[in-house]
């Protein structure tokens, strides 16, 4: 096996972080807002004081690390240094860089991503990023390597969901196949209706859509339909949550804890039902579906 280059630190120690280069305004444009729909670039958002807030941003995804020889044999060795993250608009070295407090959602290092990055304010008065969601793919690395981000995953049921009674607007969903979202919201004096597609992850995507509904106690609970599974709360102010498949109507409300003549939701209804109902919509339309 071919010997370190001489330049690599002895074992045991941890390399440094490669340096990030001194940011300057990659342009004249305006300050980034949080909540906007404008894309950013990396250098145009570390070029200014950033306000904490989530951001729309195309960049690379670059991984530092994770990487060392093995343990010569008898010898002690400290573990190797976890893999870091960051993004840049380049993926040459000198490109400025956004370094990332955890490892992202699934994506390919080396990919370029249209990402929801998340920008919080740390004790020591710097920022730190997250990424709270993968929209698209806007390129694969150019070496071919890759895993699983859910980006090529496509939904191949049309999907429908929202609440039902309750107070105030109601907001309902439904996904077409592929990746087509449309979102409707009545009960206001204007209603409103916009259409984008579903991100990539990692909460509610294509992907982990197509995985639940795998589940053979969901696709038994579907053909009952229609039905309501769960306490029944028509006729309260306790909203329900209705959920189209494919035509088929099911409306599910709390586990019936007992109660008589009451079928309580099975275990992969319930995980859908908490999948369409908590799990923040994200599209590449911030305008449309975004928390």
């Amino acid at each position: 096996m071919p010997s370190a280059p001489s330049s690599a630190p002895p074992l045991g120690e941890t390399p440094a972080p490669p340096a990030v280069p001194a940011v300057a305004p990659t342009s004249s444009a305006p300050a980034p807002v949080p909540g906007a729909a404008t894309v950013t670039r990396v250098a145009d958002l570390l070029a200014q004081p950033v306000r904490a807030g989530i951001y729309l941003v195309d960049a690379y995804v670059v991984a530092h690390g994770g990487a060392c020889p093995p343990c010569p044999p008898h010898a002690l060795c400290s573990p190797c240094p976890p893999t870091t993250w960051s993004l840049a608009d380049e993926l040459e070295a000198r490109a400025p860089g956004m370094w990332l407090d955890q490892q992202p959602p699934p994506v390919s290092a080396g990919g370029r991503y249209r990402l929801r990055v998340q920008a919080t304010e740390s004790p020591n008065h710097k920022n730190s990023f997250q990424v709270a969601a993968v929209i698209t793919r806007l390129a694969s690395p150019a070496r071919g390597l890759s895993w699983d981000d859910g980006c090529d995953a496509c939904l191949s049921h049309r999907i429908e969901w929202g609440g039902t009674g309750g107070h105030g607007p109601v907001r309902s969903y439904a996904v077409e196949p592929c990746k087509a979202l449309t979102v409707n919201t009545v009960g206001l004096a204007q209603p409103r209706a916009c259409t984008a597609h579903l991100a990539c992850g990692p909460t509610l995507s294509a992907e982990s859509l197509n995985r639940i509904l795998t589940y053979s106690d969901l696709a038994a609970a579907f053909a009952r339909a229609p039905a309501v599974l769960g306490r029944d709360l028509r006729g309260t102010d306790e909203p329900m949550l209705r959920i189209t498949l494919d035509g088929k109507e099911l409306l599910v409300g709390p586990d019936c804890q007992g109660a008589a003549g009451c079928a309580s939701p099975p275990a992969g209804l319930a995980e859908l039902a908490n999948a369409l109902n908590r799990a923040p919509v994200w599209t590449d339309d911030p305008a449309c579906g975004v928390p």
